[in-house]
């Protein structure tokens, strides 16, 4: 809690010092993005980028490349970015694809992962193998796949607001008592977060000893099949040699 304390004296003291100007992405092809049309590439450079227009807002940490694939549908390249949107958007990544229908949420590139965390509004994550959904407080990582082809990914869990807060304040271009407000209504709204968390891993324990258990049958029923088709073969070979 202490350190929760000085994180917050620490964001709001320096919150209002940051450059808020936005600058020009870098591009290809040249001035793309202000076409709104076709495809587009762009970078937020060495610099923090916002980019947004009616009902979409992107704020990109340095370093981060998105790609333009339609209107409402972007591709993740790498880096870090804060989502806002007010009608469906898309976004593809590396690992799958995540939906949202109204909200807020990150994508952070980090070890080879990429961490979704659904800030306000509930995300659905398209895998090659299954659909995720993650409630808002929650975050969850993706990655790439298995010898089986699936994708690896992590359990749903709470969001670090401590670690979440600092990278936050870096892209928030409003006021100290605005952040501040955020915060609050953030605190109220992932309050029961923790006895929710607990719910969905005893969700998510239950749907994998259900799943165990209806393996386990199916192996049995795999297994009686089986015998019942070597005591057929055993019958017929019996009939052919020693019957006449």
């Amino acid at each position: 809690m202490k350190y929760l304390s000085f994180l917050l004296f620490f964001v709001f003291s320096t919150l209002e010092v940051r450059v808020r100007a936005s600058n020009p992405p870098l591009q290809k092809p040249a001035n793309c993005y202000s076409s709104e049309l076709g495809p587009c590439v762009f970078s937020s450079g060495n610099k923090i980028l916002r980019l947004q227009n009616e009902t979409l807002v992107l704020n990109l940490k340095e370093n981060t490349t998105l790609e333009r694939l339609g209107q409402k549908n972007f591709e993740f390249m790498n880096g870090t970015v804060w989502v806002q949107n007010e009608e469906p958007f898309q976004v593809q990544t590396l690992y799958g694809a995540i939906q949202s229908d109204k909200g807020e949420f990150w994508l952070i590139e980090k070890d080879s992962k990429v961490y979704v965390r659904s800030i306000i509004g509930t995300l659905k994550i398209s895998l090659n193998s299954k659909n995720l959904e993650i409630p808002e407080g929650f975050q969850i990582w993706i990655s790439g796949k298995d010898r089986g082809g699936k994708n690896i990914h992590g359990l749903p869990e709470v969001i670090p607001m401590e670690k979440h807060l600092k990278l936050w304040s870096e892209l928030f271009t409003g006021t100290r008592e605005e952040f501040k407000s955020k915060i609050s209504m953030l605190k109220n709204l992932y309050k029961d977060n923790n006895n929710e968390s607990s719910e969905l891993y005893q969700k998510i324990a239950d749907r994998h000893l259900a799943s165990q258990a209806e393996q386990k049958r199916a192996e049995e029923t795999a297994a009686e099949r089986r015998r019942a088709y070597l005591q057929e073969i055993r019958r017929l070979y019996f009939e052919k040699v020693f019957e006449r």
